[in-house]
């Protein structure tokens, strides 16, 4: 399909190749969950399976990674898709990242996050899985001290390699050679499989009182009401990286009228397994609300999220 979004992880879809990745994996399994070997793997079978094949002029498509697998070609977004389905298929946390070389030229590839790993273990594990006590293994750390190692099917030999980036204009290692710095800023994008758990309403001063102070509930005396405040709960997997996106908040009174029209931003940091966001509306005394039912429709601008969250309350008098 052609990609039109900002996310390249809402192309992840680890279900449609479930069976491939258990199918590799599995005669290295060691009885527990997923190995560092079990990664290598998963990118030796993608660079056996796939060629590079590059999009239509003009077009950015981004194939299903089951059917990239199925034809056997594609570019790098398709071949990091894939890796990173496979990957996630069999329980990994992985994340692509989209980086630009000094000429300007963009590339996508996958990380899979090894967690707080001793690097020289996992150079030493993966070295002894290729049989190469040569070769040198790239990582980087998130801001959790984290361990993200690099699969670049499309341009890179082997799981953890990163020499081709340098030689092509994306990175300058460090005096380690591990490490490295992007020639230009990249994206990460981590598969959050974001969805709204639910959106309700709590009544309070104009300082939010805290989350375990809020009284939940859909009908609101008017005397004894002065801002009423919705709070949405987002559920998702763990994000590496801190995310940020806006909302614009409609109240509409049972008439059809929006009395209010509110902009605010999401704000989710790294780590996070689950995330609310809340605003309110109303005045100091109570006393002001006018008695009926009010909608408020929340949207949200990323592509994270297709729904809406809608709910109701009622201010009674």
């Amino acid at each position: 399909m052609e990609f039109t979004g900002s996310n390249y992880a809402t192309c992840i879809n680890p279900i449609v190749v479930r069976n491939e990745a258990v199918e590799v994996a599995a005669p290295l399994s060691d009885g527990s969950g997923w190995t560092w070997e079990q990664a290598a793997a998963l990118f030796d079978y993608v660079k056996k399976k796939v060629k590079y094949v590059p999009d239509p002029r003009g077009v950015n498509y981004v194939t299903r990674p089951d059917i990239t697998l199925k034809f056997g070609g594609g570019d790098c977004d398709d071949q990091a898709v894939l890796l990173a389905s496979l990957c996630e298929a069999i329980g990994m946390q992985t994340r692509l990242v989209l980086c630009e070389n000094s000429s300007g030229e963009s590339h996508l590839l996958t990380e899979v996050c090894l967690g707080c790993s001793s690097p020289e273990e996992v150079s030493r594990r993966l070295r002894n899985f290729y049989g190469n006590d040569t070769l040198k293994m790239g990582w980087e750390r998130d801001c959790l001290g984290r361990l993200w190692v690099p699969g670049d099917t499309a341009m890179c030999r082997f799981f953890g390699e990163n020499d081709p980036w340098e030689r092509n204009g994306y990175i300058e290692f460090n005096e380690d050679r591990t490490s490295w710095v992007w020639t230009h800023p990249v994206k990460y994008f981590d598969r959050l499989d974001f969805g709204i758990q639910e959106l309700k309403f709590y009544e309070g001063p104009f300082d939010t009182p805290p989350v375990d102070e809020r009284v939940y509930k859909r009908y609101f005396w008017k005397d004894d009401t002065r801002y009423i405040c919705w709070e949405v709960n987002f559920k998702h997997l763990e994000t590496s990286t801190p995310i940020e996106f806006g909302y614009s908040a409609f109240w509409e009174f049972e008439n059809g009228k929006i009395e209010v029209h509110q902009k605010g931003k999401v704000e989710i940091q790294a780590g996070w397994q689950n995330s609310k966001s809340f605003n309110g509306w109303g005045r100091a005394e109570p006393g002001s609300w006018k008695p009926g039912k009010y909608t408020v429709s929340i949207y949200f601008d990323s592509d994270l999220l297709i729904d809406k969250a809608v709910g109701e309350f009622t201010v009674m008098g």
